[in-house]
């Protein structure tokens, strides 16, 4: 079953932003810049801070979801383990 990005929560999407992270340092050697244009096109275009509301969850949800579409046809070993982390998320106990 495939995650609802377009109903994500921000714990999910401060989720996919640390997958995202892990992507950027380790194959973009931190460029977001480079990363965004691979993942969402050319012509996606980021204002000042988006990173740190994307950090926070604040990312708009249809991003979100292309970004995740990226991450499973490229990293698909990262998308599974951020699915993994969905599940436990959305599996844990509400206080």
């Amino acid at each position: 079953m495939t995650f609802d990005w377009l109903s994500a929560s921000p714990d999910a999407r401060i989720e996919l932003y640390r997958s995202c992270k892990r992507v950027v340092d380790g194959h973009f050697l931190g460029s977001w810049d480079r990363f965004y244009k691979l993942a969402l096109g050319d012509n996606a275009s980021f204002g000042v801070g988006y990173e740190d509301n994307f950090r926070k969850g604040r990312i708009a949800r249809s991003k979100a979801a292309m970004l995740a579409r990226w991450l499973s046809i490229h990293h698909t070993r990262e998308a599974e383990q951020l699915a993994f982390r969905l599940r436990s998320l959305t599996n844990a106990p509400r206080s």
